[in-house]
């Protein structure tokens, strides 16, 4: 259930973020081709991010909606190890910014992965997807606080891991 609707919240996030762009005028597409990913073991890097949803802009004591597509400074990193039932995934942004390791589960598709965080109770669900016939990778999370309700969304391309 939690996984069909993250997989919603997914898509309205993309499909909000097209209209956007059509009433931006912005919209950024760019031919891809990579390799066909074998083995079990990756390493994923993103350099785009769309992060949408709303915040309590404390200052000016209202919700704001809001929907931006950044280039961050550093690229961000995953690796990511896959074993029978479990994927163990190490995400990082430059050489000092380690996080610890989390456990997803893994869905098998007719092209590709779909790894779901195994996460504690009030943390950000987490989501992978990787095409193995053409290496494209795509990461997102969401959460709701007192600070905001918003997803972000990487998308970039794997290589075996070393």
């Amino acid at each position: 259930m939690r996984r069909n609707a993250l997989i919603v919240a997914l898509f309205l996030l993309i499909q909000a973020t097209a209209e956007l762009g059509a009433q931006e005028a912005y919209k950024h597409e760019t031919s891809y081709q990579g390799p066909r990913l074998l083995g079990e073991a990756f390493v994923c890097t993103a350099d785009r991010q769309v992060v949408a949803g709303f915040y309590n802009n404390v200052t000016l004591g209202s919700v704001q909606q809001s929907i931006s597509v950044v280039k961050p400074v550093e690229t961000a990193t995953w690796r990511i190890s896959v074993k029978s039932g479990s994927a163990t995934v190490r995400s990082f942004s430059g050489p000092q910014k380690l996080e610890t390791s989390v456990t997803f589960s893994i869905e098998r598709t007719a092209t590709g992965l779909i790894l779901i965080s195994k996460r504690p109770t009030r943390s950000s669900p987490e989501i992978i997807t990787i095409d193995l016939t053409n290496a494209s990778f795509v990461y997102s999370n969401q959460h709701v606080n007192q600070l905001f309700n918003r997803a972000a969304i990487w998308h970039g391309s794997c290589r075996p891991s070393p």
